[in-house]
């Protein structure tokens, strides 16, 4: 009986071999500006502590499994309205779309070239 219970040691040691060592399994996380996870190398934010979303697990709190990566699919939607965009009817709105940038969304897409 006794070698079936374990210590609260022991599962406390388990459990923090699993835990989010960026958020010790919270799912969120203190960003030291307010980019939090949303920011790009370069870029400028405010000077203010911010919480949101922990960007090692995205939110699982675990080690072992990760949620969706917003970042990814920041920059897929970002992509995919120019994408529209540059399809747009009306000459006023419409850009254009570079290479770079469609073979980036494809890349973030798991889309191969030349396997539509």
């Amino acid at each position: 009986m006794k070698e079936q219970k374990k210590s609260m040691r022991d599962l406390v040691e388990e459990m923090s071999s699993v835990l989010c060592p960026k958020c010790e399994g919270k799912c969120r996380h203190i960003y030291s500006n307010t980019a939090t996870w949303k920011s790009n190398p370069g870029q400028v934010s405010g000077r203010a502590m911010t919480e949101d979303v922990c960007d090692a697990c995205w939110g699982t709190g675990l080690t072992t499994k990760t949620g969706w990566n917003l970042r990814k699919q920041s920059r897929i939607n970002h992509l995919t309205r120019r994408l529209l965009k540059s399809h747009n009817t009306n000459v006023s709105e419409k850009i254009a779309f570079s290479m770079e940038e469609d073979l980036e969304l494809r890349e973030l897409l798991g889309v191969k070239p030349g396997k539509e």
